[in-house]
């Protein structure tokens, strides 16, 4: 049994321990239309503070209203990192549902972790898989740590018109 299944929508986390893979959020934008944060790991090996913190990232989706199970749908990741819960809280400020990521073909994807060097690892998403080899160095993206509101300047950025 997943914890979603106690879950109501909408919820304001105040920890990561109501968070589940396939949550979004909206993320407000300043021309009153909205973008989607989601949730892809919770608890990963690479994430520093697990109360507080997960992997996710911003979907390739933004709209009039807030995102919703519907709207969302086949809607593909355009960045992954790490990001504390605030990110949730101090932008959208509540887990709005959830949809299975299989759903919509998002997995975690393959990175490299962020401690470079001979300490390299290779990560699905947070979680570390294995050491990385020397010839993989540079091959894949490093992990990121995002600040609480860098979810919010990416989607400002890939959908907010520059005006003149």
């Amino acid at each position: 049994m997943t914890n979603q299944e106690h879950v109501a929508y909408p919820f304001r986390p105040r920890s990561t321990a109501a968070l589940e893979p396939g949550q979004f959020w909206a993320v407000p934008l300043p021309n009153r239309r909205f973008a989607c944060g989601r949730i892809v790991q919770v608890g990963g090996s690479e994430i520093p503070i697990k109360s507080r913190d997960f992997f996710g990232g911003l979907l390739d989706w933004s709209g009039d209203l807030p995102p919703s199970h519907e709207s969302i749908a086949n809607a593909s990741m355009l960045e992954w990192g790490v990001m504390h819960i605030r990110s949730i809280t101090n932008l959208g400020g509540e887990i709005l549902g959830c949809r299975p990521l299989d759903a919509d073909g998002i997995c975690p994807p393959v990175l490299l972790s962020s401690m470079g060097g001979d300490g390299a690892r290779i990560l699905c998403g947070a979680d570390s898989v294995r050491p990385a080899n020397r010839d993989e160095w540079g091959k894949y993206p490093v992990l990121g740590f995002w600040g609480w509101d860098y979810i919010q300047r990416l989607a400002i950025h890939r959908f907010v018109p520059i005006s003149n």
